[in-house]
């Protein structure tokens, strides 16, 4: 995707600095925000769904029990992921399309193509979407058989970062 940037040498660089900068500092802010609206921590990590969720505790702690308050800010965090999730959605399946047209992937040509008329990777966008929804399955599924699939992560890519290495040492 840097090849769409007008200057990509330049452009680049700035653009990770500029959110790797207003995200730490949004979230920094965000973060003591929330620890300064906890008024009973043990409280909110002792409610029945702390363990998977405690914002929505810490919401109602905030809002002093006003259940329509907390959901108005649940809500926009659920805005927010669900924004951040398409923008996901669509970086992946570009990122599958150009690792594509380098030849990179299973099914390179099919999926290389783009649409002239929406100029969107179409093809490689629905194959994510696809597989995200595999994922999300075995999630749904097992969580333990989706823990797994993720920790087998660390030790499949250790492994072939390291054949990498044994090629180019030998």
């Amino acid at each position: 995707m840097a090849e769409e940037l007008p200057e990509p040498r330049k452009d680049l660089p700035k653009a990770i600095a500029a959110q790797i900068i207003l995200g730490t500092l949004t979230g920094l802010v965000y973060a003591v925000a929330l620890m300064y609206s906890v008024s009973d921590l043990t409280g909110a990590l002792a409610t029945r769904n702390a363990g998977t969720f405690p914002l929505a505790a810490i919401y109602l702690q905030a809002m002093n029990n006003n259940i329509s308050a907390t959901m108005g800010l649940l809500f926009i965090v659920l805005l927010s992921v669900w924004i951040a999730g398409c923008g996901c959605y669509v970086t992946n399946g570009r990122t599958w399309w150009s690792m594509s047209r380098d030849g990179a992937t299973p099914f390179s040509k099919f999926f290389s193509r783009a649409s002239a008329k929406r100029s969107c990777p179409i093809e490689a966008t629905i194959f994510c979407g696809i597989m995200t929804s595999a994922l999300g399955a075995i999630q749904a599924a097992s969580s333990t058989a989706f823990s797994d699939l993720a920790g087998s992560f660390v030790v499949l890519s250790t492994i072939s970062y390291g054949e990498t290495f044994w090629a180019f040492l030998n």
